[in-house]
Formats: structure tokens, sequence, C-alpha cells
């Protein structure tokens, strides 16, 4: 083989290696609910300041494209609510199938907040407790009947649930609806705890109640005598291995159904998943692992905290540095896996969305947001840090604003004034700090 057939062959080599290296599937933000996950690549804009997202199913593959600002629902319910979704781009809403079909377009808010609540049924909403069922009506109304179907009591109450017996765990609100307190009502509605308390939650044996005065948890039985002299600053019972997550000087271990430490305080928060595998998240220096309510861990220290994961059936999205990925149940990455990559993202349309660099799940170098194909942001990073001058610019891609970064924090913000100079000259003038100087 000669010179030139090596170098080509060569050439060809670097080439494969580049498209191999880049990533049209890149996404910051996952959040998965029963198959089907809203995405975004460009999350950390924020709603209404560029940020853009869509929904993938199960097979991973974009089925809403990336052009919605947000979609009506909550953080924990169904995405497709009867195979729809309402989306929002500025001031006009869509409704989409779960094929991704556009059924509706351009509803006024009233309007497509009136199809939603009739979507969810939000003025209905049926929860057993303890045989007794639990009626959601509007305005915080709840009304509890007996299993004859007999009225027991009705209230404005934030929540009611599982307490022992016929004991209701309820909390309520004031007149501007907020949250109060948690008290324990009988199938009455008379209130039956015997002093002032804050929070109430139901142990994992469900044989007796951890109740926090003004200051600590301790553990009641039923008539509110105490049962042990344990104490700790906040409590998570898990449902599984009759353990319970409890801060103590503001740390977190894991105590057995004995009130014997299975794991010492020692993590920063606790994250606990109560319908999937008997798993929690902690976190050490800032940083996540997987831990199983028994004390085993599962995974190393390698995951974010302030991402809520989700599970939906055998996945959990998850969220590693500048990269959302989605792993299987025994924590194997499947989706958005590289360590390494160059980030190109493209909208329905054909603009681009994001263009950057992925190193070592880290965003590196200058980062490009776009909206519409217009330039929207420019941003340099350095090991996933904001470091020195990030641009701003309006939708005629003019600049309007420069922010100043050292290390990720922002030190100064500033205006851009555009003067023309002649007919066809302008330049760009930064203005007095009509922002001020920014300390954090």
């Amino acid at each position: 083989m000669n010179k030139i057939s090596l170098l080509l062959l060569f050439n060809l080599i670097l080439a494969y290696k580049s498209c191999a290296q880049q990533s049209s599937n890149f996404f910051d933000y996952i959040c998965f609910h029963e198959g089907y996950a809203i995405v975004s690549c460009n999350s950390d804009l924020g709603i209404n300041s560029g940020s853009k997202h869509g929904i993938i199913d199960s097979t991973f593959k974009l089925i809403v494209p990336e052009i919605y600002d947000n979609f009506l629902g909550d953080d924990f319910g169904p995405i497709f609510r009867n195979n729809k979704i309402v989306g929002r781009i500025g001031e006009k809403y869509f409704i989409i199938n779960s094929k991704g079909e556009v059924e509706k377009s351009n509803l006024s808010k009233d309007k497509a907040f009136e199809y939603y609540n009739k979507l969810v049924k939000r003025n209905k909403i049926l929860t057993l407790i303890n045989g007794f069922e639990v009626h959601y009506d509007t305005n915080y109304y709840k009304t509890v009947f007996n299993k004859q179907g007999k009225v027991m009591f009705r209230g404005r109450y934030y929540s009611i649930y599982d307490g022992i017996g016929n004991q209701f765990i309820t909390t309520i609100i004031d007149s501007n609806n907020y949250i109060k307190n948690e008290v324990l009502l009988d199938s009455t509605g008379k209130l039956v705890t015997k002093f002032k308390t804050e929070d109430i939650k139901l142990s994992n044996t469900k044989d007796f109640y951890w109740i926090k005065d003004s200051l600590t948890f301790k553990c009641y039985d039923t008539s509110f005598k105490l049962i042990n002299n344990f104490y700790c600053d906040d409590v998570y019972p898990n449902e599984t291995h009759n353990t319970s997550w409890v801060k103590i000087n503001d740390k977190w271990g894991l105590i057995n159904s004995k009130f014997k430490f299975v794991i010492t305080p020692q993590f920063e928060s606790v994250n606990i998943y109560l319908n999937r595998d008997s798993l929690s998240r902690v976190e050490l220096n800032k940083k996540g692992a997987y831990i199983r309510n028994d004390g085993k861990q599962i995974t190393d220290f390698v995951y974010n905290m302030g991402y809520w994961s989700q599970f939906s059936g055998n996945y959990i999205s998850v969220e590693r540095d500048d990269l959302a990925q989605i792993l299987d149940k025994n924590f194997k990455c499947l989706f958005n896996c590289d360590s390494t990559f160059d980030v190109e993202k493209y909208d329905n349309k054909k603009h681009l969305l994001v263009k950057g660099k992925i190193v070592n799940y880290k965003k590196e170098g200058e980062w490009l947001y776009y909206l519409n194909g217009k330039i929207l942001s420019k941003y340099f990073y350095v090991n996933g840090l904001e470091e020195g001058k990030a641009e701003f610019f309006n939708k005629n891609g003019d600049l309007i604003e420069v922010c100043y970064y050292k290390n990720g924090d922002s030190l100064r913000r500033v205006s851009i004034k555009k003067v023309r100079k002649s007919l066809f000259q302008f330049e760009y003038i930064e203005q007095a700090q009509t922002h001020g100087e920014f300390e954090f």
C-alpha cells in the first residue's frame, strides 16, 4: 500500500471517529413517567428564556419535537393523560397526542387550562384510606366517607392520608391556602392529638407515629405515649427492610426497626424512592449515589443531587454533571452514555438549537444557544463552570447584554447599547451598570 493510500485510510478513520464522537441526542434534562420522558437540550436557559422541550418514548425515539416552552402537568403525574398533552409556545397552547401529532393549535391560556382540567378530572379524585374514601373537591375541600358511603366529615385540608386504624394524618391550611401544620383526626373529624404538632409521619411498621413538636421527631403510639427515647431532626420511614432514614445534626443515617444504626449519620441529603427496588439516593461531598434501604451501596457517588431522578418501568433518568442519562434497573447506561463528544442539536425545522462540547460529562469551551435559528446566547465553560464573558442577543441577533463569570459565579452583568456611526455602521457600547454589581 503506497503512502497516498495510507494517508486516505488514516483520514477516513479520523472522519469516522469524529462522526462517532458527535451526538445529536444530547439532553441535559430527562424526566420519565409511564414509558415517556420530557427532554430538553438547553434546560439551563430556563422556561421563557429560550429553553425548549420535547418528548421521547420508551425506545428513546423523539416523538414530540423540542419546540415547546413547557407542557402542562405536575412533576409526578403521567405525561400523557387519555393519550393527550398540552404544550405551550409563547402565548399559544397546543393539544398533542401520544403519536406526536398536533390535534388543536393556537389555543388561548384559558381554553388550554379548561381542557387540561378536564383531562386530569381535578374535581373528583378518590383515594382509599383504611377502607374509607376521601373525595378531593375544588378549593381544597375534602369529604370522608365510610365503607357504607355515609359522610363522616368534610372540611378544607391540604391533604388527608393514612394513619393507624380510624385515624387520619391531616395537613391543615389557613385561609390563604398556606400549610400550617399536620394533625391527627379521627373518623368523625375530631382532633385527637394532645399537643401542638408540626409534622406527623406513619412508621414503616404502621404501628406508631413519628411526631415532630417544635423541635424534634419522637416516636408515639396511638395514645400519644412515648415508646422510646430516640429522637431526630427529620425522618423518612422506608416501606421496605423496616429501616428509616434519620437526620441528626444536619447529617443523614439509616436505622433499623430496633432503632440501631445501619449507617451512622454522614450524608448531606437523602431522596427516597418508595416504589422502586427499595432504593434511596444519598449525597456526600455534593455528589449522589444510590443505596438500597438495607444499607447496601449500589453505585458510586457520581450523580447530581439537585436533579430529581425518575423511574419508569425498568428505566431511571439521572444527571451526571452536565449530561442527562437513562439507565436500566441495574444502573447500566442505555442512553447518552459517552463521556466526551461534540454536541450539535437541530429542531424539526433544521434550525440549530445548541452547539458545544462535552468532556468527561462536563461542558467545555464555547457553547452557542439558538432560538428559531438565530443566536440567543454564547457561553464559555471550563470543567463545567461558566468562565469569562457570556453574551446575550435579541431576536434580531443584536448583542444586548454581557455577563462576566469566574468559576461559575456571575461577577458583573451589563447592558449593551447599539449606537449608529453611519448609515451602515454600528458600534456596541457597554452602558452604565444598569443591573449593578452582583455578589454571590
